[in-house]
C-alpha cells in the first residue's frame, strides 16, 4: 500500500494524480454551479429575514402606538400624576424610536449583504459564461429597490409618530 502520494501508481513525478484537463474543468464548473446555488440561497434567506424583521417592526410599533394612545387617553382615569403620564408616553416614544433604528439597521445590513452576494454572482457568471452577462449592482437603480421604500416608510412613520407625541400629546398632559 502506498504511504505517500508520490508512491501511488496513478501519480506522475510531480506528485499530482493523473487527470485530464476536461475532468479538472468539469470539477471547477461543478463547483461554480454549486457556489452559485449557495449564493442564490443566501439572497433568498436575506429577503426572508428582512421581511420577518419588517413583520416584527409592524407588530411592535402597532402595540407601542396603542400603548401610547392608551396611556395618553386614560392617565387621569387610572390616577396617574401628569409627570408620570409624560414619562410613560415618552418611554413609549423612545421604544418606538429604538425599534425603528433596529429596523433601519436590519434593512441597511441586508442591502449590504445582498450587494456582496450580487457581486459574487456576477464574478461567477463572468468566469462561466463571459464578461458582462449579469450587470453589477448600481446605486443608480436605488429607487427601484423595495428596501429603499421600506427605509423611507420606516423613517416617515417613526419620525411622524415621534413628532406627534412630542408636539401634540405631551403638551396636553398637564
Amino acid at each position: 500500500m502506498p504511504t505517500h502520494i508520490s508512491d501511488h501508481p496513478n501519480t506522475q513525478r510531480t506528485g499530482t494524480p493523473n487527470s485530464t484537463d476536461e475532468q479538472a474543468k468539469g470539477l471547477q464548473e461543478g463547483y461554480k454551479l454549486e457556489r452559485l446555488k449557495f449564493v442564490h440561497k443566501r439572497q433568498a434567506s436575506l429577503n426572508d429575514y428582512t421581511f420577518k424583521a419588517l413583520s416584527f417592526f409592524q407588530a411592535i410599533s402597532t402595540a407601542l402606538v396603542i400603548a401610547g394612545v392608551t396611556a395618553y387617553s386614560s392617565w387621569e382615569k387610572v390616577g396617574l400624576e401628569a409627570e408620570d403620564a409624560r414619562i410613560a408616553v415618552r418611554a413609549i416614544q423612545w421604544l418606538l424610536i429604538g425599534v425603528g433604528i433596529f429596523m433601519l439597521a436590519t434593512i441597511v445590513s441586508s442591502v449590504g449583504s445582498w450587494w456582496d452576494n450580487r457581486d459574487e454572482e456576477c464574478d461567477l457568471f463572468d468566469e462561466v459564461i463571459g464578461l458582462g452577462y449579469r450587470k453589477r449592482p448600481s446605486l443608480a437603480s436605488l429607487w427601484r429597490w423595495c428596501e429603499t421604500w421600506l427605509l423611507i416608510a420606516v423613517i416617515v412613520f417613526v419620525g411622524s409618530m415621534a413628532m406627534f407625541i412630542e408636539f401634540c400629546m405631551l403638551p396636553r398632559i398637564k
